[in-house]
């Protein structure tokens, strides 16, 4: 593999925008492969602890989002009190938002 890490980065970050992985992620991706990695299957699994996905700030998320529509991820998560990609776990896996 050519690329380097960096370059991976970028163009990750450029189609997917916000949704990119952090460049720690593509990092260890980028060194996975260049040892041999091939494994091409992975297990699903919400990024979010089970204990963030719990009834309670699922309705306190929403609660947040029915107040204020245009809210970020990272605001609702300093309100709740969880982390930003838990609460996107939430919007998109409980809110089907």
């Amino acid at each position: 593999m050519d690329k380097r890490a960096i370059d991976c980065y970028k163009s990750l970050k450029e189609g997917l925008g916000t949704h990119s992985p952090s460049h720690g992620t593509v990092c260890r991706w980028v060194n996975d492969i260049k040892n041999g990695w091939a494994k091409t299957e992975y297990a699903l699994h919400s990024a979010a602890p089970t204990s963030v996905m719990d009834g309670r700030h699922v309705e306190q998320a929403k609660s947040v989002l029915e107040y204020t529509r245009n809210i970020s991820c990272k605001a609702t998560a300093t309100e709740v009190r969880i982390s930003p990609a838990s609460v996107y776990c939430i919007l998109t896996n409980s809110l089907g938002k």
